[in-house]
């Protein structure tokens, strides 16, 4: 019983450091736009594909060959 004297201070510790990240990461502008990183990943991705395209049509039309 005597252990809950010491793990009640340190969950509150915890508890209090969690809370102080948690609104620093929102004053910190963290959570002001969630979806344009997820829709990033899926832009990048085409774009990579566009540019590797036009670089495959145009080493197959200098070389004359298929």
């Amino acid at each position: 019983m005597d252990i809950l004297f010491l793990l009640i201070p340190i969950a509150l510790g915890f508890l209090i450091i969690a809370l102080g990240i948690f609104f620093w990461a929102i004053r910190d502008g963290q959570y002001d736009d969630m979806e344009s990183q997820g829709l990033k990943i899926i832009i990048d991705d085409k774009q990579q594909a566009k540019s590797e395209k036009q670089t495959k049509s145009k080493t197959v039309s200098q070389d004359g060959s298929i």
